[in-house]
């Protein structure tokens, strides 16, 4: 639950997590919402009051735009599972298609189970051969494709803001995804 400057309502989230609840998603990114991105550490502020409320609730999160920005990742502060897309920042800017999930082994099981066939999990997928080559460059190129998104983005909020135009996050602003 968003408050009204965009960001998390931290108020809301100590009630809203019920005994029944079984899985919470967090957004990383603003995508295309103007508002704050999370940082890793806002998510991982979220996670501890969700799991206060109930230890057994699991937690996604959507990371997409938001991989290898920081220096950590949502599992390194609680999350369960995460998900995002190849074609983003993990792709670096090359791989065609796809997406990942990475977190605690059932979860990501049950994920793979969901996303091929019942019985399948990840032992096959709809991957064509032909694309691995990218898919293996892309992650190779990943960090540095994030690190001039990051540098663009700095760039792109100075002179437009230079010019009056309202941005979101303002420039100089330590950057949780590669949205701006």
């Amino acid at each position: 639950q968003l408050d009204e400057d965009g960001g998390l309502d931290w108020n809301a989230l100590m009630h809203a997590v019920k005994p029944e609840t079984k899985c919470a998603l967090i957004q990383r990114s603003c995508g295309y919402s103007w508002r704050q991105s999370l940082s890793v550490n806002d998510i991982g502020r979220a996670i501890k009051i969700i799991k206060m409320q109930n230890p057994e609730c699991s937690v996604m999160v959507d990371n997409c735009y938001g991989e290898l920005v920081e220096s950590i990742e949502p599992p390194m502060v609680g999350a369960d599972l995460m998900a995002g897309s190849l074609i983003k920042n993990p792709g670096g800017t090359i791989a065609p298609c796809g997406g990942y999930v990475a977190g605690k082994k059932k979860l990501v099981e049950a994920a793979a189970a969901r996303l091929s066939a019942p019985g399948l999990g990840v032992d096959c997928g709809s991957t064509p051969g032909d694309i691995m080559r990218a898919f293996f460059q892309g992650l190779f190129l990943s960090p540095q494709m994030v690190g001039e998104a990051i540098k663009g983005s700095f760039l792109i909020a100075e002179v437009l803001a230079s010019k009056g135009y309202k941005v979101q996050p303002l420039p100089r602003v330590p950057r949780c995804d590669t949205v701006q």
